[in-house]
């Protein structure tokens, strides 16, 4: 990965970290073609259109990442939690039983798991 395209995503996760995330978008956009094979970028980009409350466009890209990485929890997360936002439930549920089985301690998960059976 060049050092432009590092650049971008930590400035992505930066403006997310300060609840930007329109200028996180803005920056993963015009970041380097390469990134697109980054689970990281996926990532970055799904959190950012989660914030904005935009969940289909996010669990689209959520699932774009996890094409690059199936076994990334996080991708995996926020794949289940924009589904459970769209009323997808039993999807929501498939994809966070997946993180689980690799993570079946990690907090978040499991938190995630409870709001969407509840």
């Amino acid at each position: 990965m060049s050092e432009t395209a590092l650049q971008a995503l930590q400035l992505a996760n930066h403006y997310l970290s300060i609840d930007q995330p329109q200028r996180a978008l803005e920056t993963l956009a015009r970041a380097d073609e390469g990134l697109l094979d980054s689970a990281l970028y996926w990532e970055l980009r799904s959190r950012a259109l989660r914030s904005l409350e935009r969940h289909a466009e996010a669990g689209q890209a959520a699932a774009r990442g996890l094409a690059v990485d199936g076994e990334d929890v996080d991708l995996l997360r926020l794949r289940a939690d924009s589904l459970a936002e769209l009323g997808q439930l039993p999807e929501a549920e498939r994809a966070i039983l997946r993180a689980l089985a690799l993570q079946p301690e990690h907090v978040e998960l499991l938190c995630s798991y409870a709001l969407i059976v509840a």
